[in-house]
């Protein structure tokens, strides 16, 4: 999701069956990407979901 040109919202999920056709999933990261900073920077806040 972009909110303008300087912001980023991202999130990652994985979902996957087994052979048994049970269903899971979960997230993986979700964080906002501020860009096009001086020097070419750009900066993450969020989290990471590690199990």
């Amino acid at each position: 999701m972009r909110l303008g040109d300087d912001l980023e919202g991202i999130v990652v999920n994985s979902y996957l069956t087994d052979a048994t056709g049970h269903f899971t999933g979960g997230n993986e990261e979700a964080f906002l990407k501020l860009e096009n900073l001086p020097g070419d920077l750009e900066i993450r806040c969020g989290r990471y979901f590690n199990d």
